[in-house]
């Protein structure tokens, strides 16, 4: 099947970062109109942290209704909250702290247990709670923002991981054993099934996989970046001229900014 994804090409990391803001605006205002508050799942890495300096510098013309806004992780390092690694402690002290959100309205992956496995699930248990689920219902954020390793992974599901298949969770713990700390995921069925996914992809490290990806069969097994095939119409790929560099012509012509 021909696969004829929504590419925005950008010119620089920047870029990409100012078109995320617009688009996480325009998700936050339609979904406060339509069903009265803004649920959006957040990545961690480097790739967002130019997205969430950004916001806070345009705060104040933004003119964003905090107040209904919730923001979650998609995915967390089983590191204690004020450890460099954990990726609140990076969103809080560059976007959160700075942005006028209620505390209630922050839905961190809590990792002040004794094992990623309990962290997972307190985590899934908060999930269900906020979105009033009932049994075998699943949470549709309105938007979740993603990124792309170099491997070819996204949140923190990794090559093999069975989070990618998993339909029993709304949440699992990945142990890989070539990642430094254990991670809490949202696993693969519940990113599929969001209103809007947008992927963050900068740097020429991500070059050949990008290219990959979109070169080869669909095998999310061995690049969990390919488990979003499937609902590819949904998904807004933010790509910087560098990440982009080896797509094919006919794949490449997006709008540029």
């Amino acid at each position: 099947m021909k696969i004829k994804p929504e590419f925005i090409l950008c010119a620089d990391k920047d870029a990409v970062a100012a078109k995320a803001c617009e688009i996480f605006i325009e998700s936050a205002d339609a979904a406060i109109r339509q069903r009265g508050r803004f649920l959006c799942a957040i990545s961690g890495g480097q790739t967002p942290i130019t997205f969430f300096k950004f916001i806070v510098s345009r705060d104040r013309e933004l003119s964003l209704d905090w107040q209904r806004i919730h923001i979650f992780w998609v995915d967390e390092r089983f590191v204690p909250v004020d450890h460099k690694d954990n990726n609140y402690k990076t969103a809080a002290e560059l976007f959160l702290n700075n942005v006028d959100i209620p505390l209630a309205n922050i839905h961190r992956i809590k990792t002040e247990f004794k094992d990623a496995a309990s962290a997972a699930k307190d985590y899934e248990d908060h999930i269900r709670a906020v979105f009033a689920l009932r049994q075998y219902e699943m949470p549709r954020f309105d938007l979740v923002m993603l990124g792309m390793g170099a491997d070819g992974h996204t949140a923190s599901l990794f090559a093999g991981s069975p989070a990618i298949r998993d339909t029993a969770h709304l949440v699992a713990a990945a142990h890989e054993p070539n990642i430094t700390h254990d991670r809490i995921t949202l696993t693969g069925q519940v990113l599929k099934v969001a209103e809007k996914i947008l992927l963050q992809i900068t740097g020429t490290e991500k070059a050949e996989m990008l290219r990959e990806a979109f070169t080869t069969e669909a095998d999310a097994m061995m690049r969990p970046i390919q488990l979003l095939w499937p609902v590819m119409e949904k998904v807004v790929w933010l790509i910087d001229q560098d990440a982009g560099a080896m797509l094919p012509k006919d794949m490449s012509g997006g709008h540029a900014r």
